[in-house]
């Protein structure tokens, strides 16, 4: 019984269906944006205090972390997420690919080789999640292809002036992508998370402070609508 979190690491959409700055530019000016130096230091930040962090600090241990990353990815940012990751080398596993299709159909063959019943739970790089929240997601275990969402969290933002992350409103956020999750089956297998709701019945958890969702147009590739609580 695990939970398998699973995060993309700037990976090119290059078919230009998955993130508003894809489809704004072209290719070559959107993976200069991708892969930039501003972009990427701003999202180490994120990564590390806030994504990192929550998910390492549970206080349920059952889980595995898949985190893809582009093969374009500079260096040095690689060599950070390796020494980052490697205390936890029984436990994080980085995966490479090219772009969204090659990220799809290697989650998807990692999935079909892993023992049920687990939960796979998509967690973007730059959000955070509870840390009581592999404990509270593996109630749900037996309920076999349900998909949970939790809808209570905090916004959260680096602050340019303490060199931190803050955290700010209280939101309620339905289908909002953060620790998504869905029992025995690949969650992006369900296609958009705004719209997950449309094909598909969702259990809406409405535990308090589930999720930390960061709101930085400098460095999110896709605009969020909040709603404060």
């Amino acid at each position: 019984m695990t939970v398998f979190f699973i995060t993309r690491f700037s990976i090119p959409d290059l078919l230009k269906k998955h993130f508003q700055i894809s489809k704004q530019l072209d290719i070559e000016d959107y993976k200069e944006f991708l892969f930039s130096k501003e972009r990427l230091e701003k999202k180490m930040i994120y990564f590390e205090y806030l994504c990192f962090s929550s998910i390492t600090s549970q206080t349920n241990k059952n889980w595995k972390w898949f985190i893809f990353v582009s093969y374009e990815l500079p260096e040095e940012y690689l060599i950070f997420l390796e020494k980052l990751i490697k205390p936890y080398q029984d436990k994080i596993f980085i995966h490479f690919v090219s772009d969204m299709i090659d990220f799809r159909k290697t989650l998807s063959n990692i999935l079909n080789n892993e023992k049920k019943p687990y939960i796979s739970s998509r967690i973007d790089d730059d959000d955070g999640i509870s840390d009581s929240f592999v404990e509270k997601i593996l109630h749900y275990l037996p309920m076999d292809k349900h998909i949970i969402n939790f809808v209570h969290g905090r916004v959260s933002f680096y602050n340019e002036f303490t060199k931190d992350i803050d955290f700010g409103n209280l939101i309620t956020y339905f289908n909002n992508s953060v620790g998504l999750s869905i029992v025995n089956h690949n969650i992006f297998d369900l296609g958009n998370h705004v719209k997950i709701h449309e094909k598909n019945n969702i259990i809406y958890n409405n535990e308090k402070n589930m999720f930390f969702l960061t709101h930085d147009e400098k460095c999110c590739d896709r605009k969020r609508s909040l709603r404060k609580n």
